[in-house]
């Protein structure tokens, strides 16, 4: 790897930027699409209520899959879920009615599903890091318990290969000497 990569890599091995990366990309793909507009500076305010609602979204699902990973209780993570999503789908749809000055007939639709969507993503990509989090630990661990047996199977095994090589050695060696004894 080149050393931006490196660079890169490291950078979204840190949980904060990861974080930061998630804001900023999202930021320069809703700025690209505003400002690829002729009406760009009219889809500014609804651009950046875009950006704010999805960021809100997918951490409040974060929030819930932490909550779910903690306690694993179901009806606390259903209430919780079913309130917030009925306030953030309240607040997209008056902000964007606010935003959009009635123009727009099916946000009633699209923007509890868009609510839905992105609290989803954020919960699952909460959980998913857990679950790989935990697998990682529970290899490491696996690695770790092989290692000290094996340790521990060569402590045993080396006396006995210690005697059995000077066992060996000195057969050799007494054999050697009598062949010298007897050539001279």
């Amino acid at each position: 790897m080149n050393l931006t990569e490196t660079w890169i890599v490291q950078q979204l091995a840190k949980r904060t930027n990861i974080h930061v990366f998630l804001a900023l990309t999202l930021l320069v793909i809703l700025s690209l699409i505003v400002l690829s507009s002729r009406y760009s500076i009219d889809l500014l305010p609804r651009g950046s209520f875009i950006y704010f609602f999805i960021l809100t979204s997918v951490y409040v699902g974060r929030w819930l899959g932490g909550i779910w990973l903690v306690k694993r209780a179901l009806l606390t993570v259903a209430v919780a879920s079913a309130l917030l999503f009925g306030t953030l789908s309240a607040m997209g749809i008056s902000g964007w009615i606010y935003l959009s000055q009635y123009q727009s007939e099916n946000f009633f639709v699209t923007i509890p599903l868009f609510t839905a969507l992105f609290m989803a993503l954020g919960a699952g990509a909460k959980i998913a890091r857990a679950v790989i989090r935990q697998q990682l630990t529970e290899a490491n661990l696996l690695r770790l318990h092989k290692e000290s047996e094996l340790n521990l199977l060569v402590s045993q095994l080396s006396p006995t290969f210690y005697l059995i090589r000077s066992i060996i050695y000195t057969a050799w060696l007494s054999r050697v000497i009598s062949k010298c004894r007897t050539t001279w």
